[in-house]
């Protein structure tokens, strides 16, 4: 079972009509963000230009566009016409994620509380490795 990156993993989450994990209000609240970048409703600010949105939104239906077994492949091209909005995108999720969101320190939190951790989960769901792709 590969790995997906967290980029490729919100925009999985996500489709051109869906916006995924910001359907969620709990989501939304947590990020402070109620429209995803890769949207149509995502309006230019201090972190994303309005040129880099719209080739953001390139790429993402590019991704959609793409079956989901080569996604992966898909996502880490660097030099083809997708490559700033790709790249926009993927930085975006990666300084987020726990700068800001701090989606790793709520996960292990959430484990913590419930007496769990991620090799407890991998052991109930009898995964013996993650691969990296």
């Amino acid at each position: 079972m590969p790995s997906h990156t967290l980029a490729e993993a919100l925009l999985t989450l996500a489709s051109s009509d869906q916006v995924g994990a910001w359907e969620s209000d709990v989501w939304c609240t947590h990020t402070k963000i109620d429209v995803p970048i890769y949207s149509n409703n995502a309006e230019a600010s201090k972190q994303v230009t309005a040129e880099e949105l719209a080739a953001i939104r390139v790429f993402a239906i590019n991704f959609w566009n793409h079956p989901e077994t080569a996604r992966a492949q898909y996502i880490k091209k660097q030099n083809d016409s997708e490559a700033v909005g790709r790249n926009v995108w993927c930085k975006w999720v990666n300084k987020n994620w726990q700068a800001s969101w701090k989606i790793n320190t709520v996960v292990n939190e959430v484990l913590n509380n419930n007496n769990s951790s991620p090799y407890a989960i991998m052991q109930k769901m009898k995964v013996k490795e993650v691969r990296h792709t």
